[in-house]
C-alpha cells in the first residue's frame, strides 16, 4: 500500500468544529483552528473532509466550519461529506425514523436506551462507511477526516480494515464535558 494514501481522524464536538463561542472559549477555538493548521502541515494534507452537511450548519447558526475556512485559507480541498437528511430519509434512518423504532417498546423506561442503541448499531455505521466512501472516491492524499469524537474509533478500525491505514490512533480534539456536542 502506497503509504502517502492515508487518513488522519481528528474527533471534535461539532460546537468546536463550528467555532460556537456559546459552547466554547475564545482560547478553545483559537486552540483548535492552530491545531488543525499544525496538522495539515505536519501531515501534508491535500484534503479535509467533514463530518457534517447543511443541516448541521443551519443547527449550529453558521454558513461553514473552522476546517472549510481554513482550507480555503490555504487552497487545499474540502468536502463536507455527512448523509444529507433526505437521503437519510431514503434509507429509513432518519432521526424520526429512529425514534419511531424505539416507540414500539410499550416500556417508555427503556426508550432512550433503545433510541441510543439503534443510533450506534444502525445510523451510525451507514453513516460511516458512506463518509468513507465519499473520502475514497475524493481520491486526495492525505486526508484529514474531521467527525465526531464518538467515531473515532469506529473510523479508525473501518480505514484500518481496507488498508488506508495503519490508523494507529486518533486525536480527541475537544474538551471531555463537551464531547457529545
Amino acid at each position: 500500500m502506497n503509504n502517502r494514501k492515508k487518513i488522519i481522524i481528528v474527533g471534535t464536538s461539532h460546537a468546536l468544529q463550528c467555532g460556537k463561542e456559546k459552547h466554547h472559549t475564545k482560547e478553545q477555538i483559537e486552540d483548535f483552528k492552530l491545531f488543525v493548521r499544525n496538522l495539515i502541515e505536519k501531515e501534508n494534507i491535500k484534503c479535509i473532509a467533514e463530518e457534517m452537511n447543511d443541516t448541521g450548519l443551519s443547527e449550529y447558526e453558521v454558513k461553514n466550519t473552522i476546517p472549510f475556512k481554513i482550507a480555503d485559507e490555504l487552497s487545499i480541498l474540502h468536502r463536507y461529506i455527512d448523509l444529507k437528511e433526505e437521503q437519510l430519509v431514503d434509507l429509513c434512518i432518519c432521526r424520526d425514523q429512529i425514534d419511531m423504532y424505539a416507540d414500539i417498546i410499550i416500556n417508555r423506561s427503556i426508550f432512550q436506551e433503545l433510541r441510543d442503541l439503534l443510533t450506534d448499531k444502525l445510523l451510525h455505521p451507514i453513516r460511516e462507511r458512506f463518509w468513507l466512501a465519499r473520502i475514497l472516491n475524493i481520491n486526495k492524499w492525505p486526508t484529514l477526516l474531521i467527525c465526531g469524537a464518538d467515531h473515532g474509533d469506529n473510523m479508525r478500525d473501518l480505514i484500518n480494515s481496507i488498508g488506508y491505514g495503519p490508523v494507529l490512533s486518533w486525536h480527541r480534539k475537544c474538551p471531555e464535558e463537551i464531547r457529545k456536542n
